[in-house]
């Protein structure tokens, strides 16, 4: 409470000093930042990006992670970007482009669209759009650099915008799309003329100023001070304030349980008797629980010994071949690893190559080296265990069984060669599908306490024990303790986004899709054979357009099956059709009001609140906007002891998306109105947060439970970027969220599709009261 009560005390003071105007995020789609009294900055993530090339003149390039643009072969990146929210003056506009591993001397230009009616899954070098002269050189883009260039002159009203970067130079350049973690960014600065705050000043007598500001963030600041004309008032605030985030590496997949054993026994004369039970896991028969950790490469870089002094980390591909000699080495940090080694298995992707032999996996046990120094000369020796990886085709995923490799925590060292001619192409760690190293642990054995008993006189006593975990306990008898998790009777709800596959997919094969694309049958199997109450949709229910002969040709037939209890929630796919027609029309009066898209309900004595995080598309999502002063209502007219928020795009993401401050306000209200859980999609994948504040500090008493459930169908990402609090991660599973929502109390499990990688998450947990 007092962190908040100085964040309230800082806003205040700066109020006192300046006005500042805070416009709402658009769902990653643009941020606001206070400039000064009479301007506002907002910054735009593109509506659809894509590029086009001239040597494939009728492909289409628009999902990928990467943008080319080159000269020779003409290869052009398309930008649109929805300026709806823009109102004022433009007084400037930036174009913000991140350079992924292939940079240029020659960064291209950038010239506006006028067309926007292209789309990502339909754009390519045969119908794209004409380009205006350019209007901003970009010049020099070094590899892994940002770059920003001057467009004001394109900015000259709200509604969509459209720009292209193209270049004359044969020295190509990659760009980050706004499906990488680092997307291009659009940034306005526009003048309004109406300050937010005010500041009176009257002076009469005495020289002596008094500066009064309360603690509402939206508040008018008076100074009053005595004698001259002319008064300063100067109120300076100072907070010092260090939130400490703790992040545990130790995903906990069955939460904090509680058994009670009762032992009764009765003893002649006095008795006085005491038992303690210390017990030692024994890593034999069936775990009691599991735990999965996910670790990305750290570094990896490869060696070739045609150019033995060469350096080579930081590149897209690693190539493995015999002829010349070269080798792929990785370095994994694990961390936070708890329990007994049960498996681990290394995931490589290839690219463009394949091979008849991918080579053999080998164990290094020194990890010192870097990405800047690793050469063929210096590289180091490849010891065992080894394992052989066979035939591999291009643009697909092996996994190896490296069980043998792996000790416990510390630098896990690995490295690829090979004695084939037949080259080899893996993803590095720079790729959006990088090595993957997963480790298994878990927990055996059943905590027995043994007692001692001394016995005169004639007594009976009845003890309780009990237990979690490791038990002590005071008994006259036996007393064995099972720790299991806490049971919870209620009704179920089901929840995932990002489902149903686009219908023109290159992987949709007539619905049945393939092992890792277009698996919403399967989730919705999931969803029949569970029956829950309800299910709860996370977003980007329907790809690419979320068009209503989509959602027929494809959700209809899959989770449609379930339509009469589905609760849905709107994505950013969902606009790309205007006004999320497809979506508001399928779903009916269950989405909402079409205007706003935000409602709620309840289930059982749950609340449940759906958000638009589409802020562009309704006024906002800022503090005072009308959907956060909805929002603040609704949680002031429920007094529900539990609460669940829903929306698309999360705020914590260890995925591609990556954390951001974009629904603060969302966070801010939930948390101070006590709820307990928010449930988001986008990133295509599984991830749990534990307790925490809106700022991202664990906090067991008070914090919210976030869990990212875009694991529906469509595809699955990777994880990037791993996040403090982040306690179970699963980037390889299609599956659905299972939530039992108890009277007080509720429990989790990740339910995965036939045939996963075994990978679990499931606990329970109790409601708690607002901080």
């Amino acid at each position: 409470m007092s962190y908040w009560k100085t964040l309230r005390r800082v806003m205040a003071a700066l109020v006192a000093i300046a006005a500042i105007a805070i416009v709402a995020n658009a769902s990653n789609e643009f941020a606001v930042h206070p400039a000064s009294a009479s301007t506002i900055v907002q910054t735009f993530k593109p509506t659809a990006d894509a590029w086009v090339n001239a040597a494939a003149p009728d492909k289409v390039s628009g999902t990928g992670y990467e943008l080319q643009v080159d000269g020779t072969p003409v290869q052009i990146a398309y930008f649109t970007f929805n300026l709806s929210a823009l109102s004022g003056s433009v007084v400037s506009a930036t174009l913000k482009l991140s350079v992924t591993g292939n940079g240029s001397v020659d960064g291209g230009s950038v010239s506006t669209v006028s067309d926007t009616s292209w789309t990502e899954t339909t754009l390519t070098y045969n119908n794209r759009p004409a380009l205006s002269a350019p209007i901003a050189s970009i010049g020099a883009a070094p590899a892994n650099q940002a770059v920003t260039v001057d467009v004001t002159s394109a900015v000259t009203s709200s509604g969509m915008l459209g720009l292209a970067v193209a270049s004359t130079n044969g020295d190509g350049v990659s760009y980050a799309s706004r499906e990488n973690v680092n997307p291009p960014l659009l940034t306005v600065t526009v003048g309004t003329s109406t300050p937010t705050s005010t500041a009176t000043s009257t002076a009469t007598g005495t020289a002596t100023t008094t500066a009064t500001s309360t603690s509402t963030p939206t508040t008018t600041a008076t100074s009053t001070s005595t004698t001259t004309p002319t008064a300063t008032a100067t109120d300076t605030a100072t907070s010092t304030t260090t939130p400490t985030a703790t992040a545990t590496g130790t995903p906990t997949s069955t939460a904090t349980s509680t058994a009670t054993a009762t032992a009764t026994a009765t003893a002649t004369s006095t008795a006085t008797s005491t038992a303690t039970a210390t017990p030692s896991p024994t890593p034999t028969g069936t775990p009691t629980s599991t735990q999965t950790y996910i670790f990305r490469a750290s570094a990896d870089a490869y060696a070739n010994s045609s150019a033995p002094d060469t350096v080579s980390g930081t590149g897209f591909e690693i190539p493995v071949d015999g002829s010349p000699d070269r080798l792929d080495y990785m370095t994994f940090n694990v961390t936070g690893l708890s329990g007994t080694i049960i498996s681990a298995t290394l995931k490589l992707s290839t690219t463009w190559d394949g091979s008849v032999d991918g080579g053999t996996i080998g164990k290094v046990l020194d990890t010192s080296w870097t990405e800047s120094t690793l050469t063929y000369n210096n590289r180091p020796a490849i010891s065992p265990p080894t394992v052989a990886i066979g035939s591999v085709v291009p643009y697909q995923s092996v996994t190896k069984d490296v069980t043998a490799a792996i000790t416990g925590n510390g630098p896990a060292g690995f490295a690829i060669s090979s004695t084939n001619g037949d080259g080899v192409t893996y993803a590095s760690r720079e790729n959006s599908t990088p090595p993957i190293l997963t480790i298994v642990t878990g927990v055996f054995g059943t905590p027995t306490p043994t007692p001692t008993a001394t016995a005169t006189g004639t007594a009976t006593t009845t003890p309780t024990a009990t237990a979690t975990g490791t038990a002590t306990a005071t008994a006259t008898a036996t007393a064995t303790a099972t720790p299991t998790a806490t049971p919870v009777d209620g009704p179920v709800i089901a929840a995932a986004g990002d489902i149903s596959c686009d219908p023109t997919s290159s992987h949709y094969f007539n619905g049945l899709g393939d092992p890792t694309h277009c698996q919403q049958m399967a989730t919705s199997n999931l969803l029949l054979q569970m029956q829950p109450t309800a299910v709860l949709t996370l977003g980007d229910n329907q790809y690419m357009e979320n068009s209503l002969a989509q959602y027929m040709a494809v959700f209809d037939k899959t989770w449609g099956r379930l339509k009469s209890i589905i609760h849905p929630a709107v994505g950013n796919h969902e606009y790309l059709t205007p006004n999320a027609a497809g979506y508001f029309t399928y779903f009916g009066a269950a989405a909402g009001d079409p205007s706003t898209g935000y409602y709620s309900y309840d289930i059982g004595s749950w609340h449940i609140i759906t958000l638009n995080s589409e802020c562009a598309q309704i006024g906002g999502c800022n503090k005072g906007s009308p959907e956060e002063l909805w929002l603040k209502n609704d949680l002031a007219t429920h007094n529900n002891q539990c609460t669940i928020a829903v929306w698309h795009e999360p705020e914590f993401d260890s995925g591609p998306n990556g954390s951001g401050t974009f629904y603060l306000d969302f966070w801010n209200d939930l948390y101070r109105g006590g709820a307990d859980i928010i449930l988001n999609g986008h990133s295509h994948l599984y991830e749990r947060f534990g307790p925490q504040t809106p700022t991202g500090v664990a906090d067991p008493a008070h914090g919210i439970v976030q869990f990212t459930v875009g694991s529906g169908g469509e595809d699955l990402d990777n994880f990037h970027n791993i996040r403090p609090n982040s306690m179970a991660r699963d980037s390889d599973d299609f599956g659905v969220l299972k939530l039992t929502l108890g009277d007080g109390t509720y429990s989790w499990q990740f339910v995965t599709i036939p045939g996963s990688s075994g990978f679990t998450d499931s606990g329970s947990a109790s409601c708690h009261a607002a901080p």
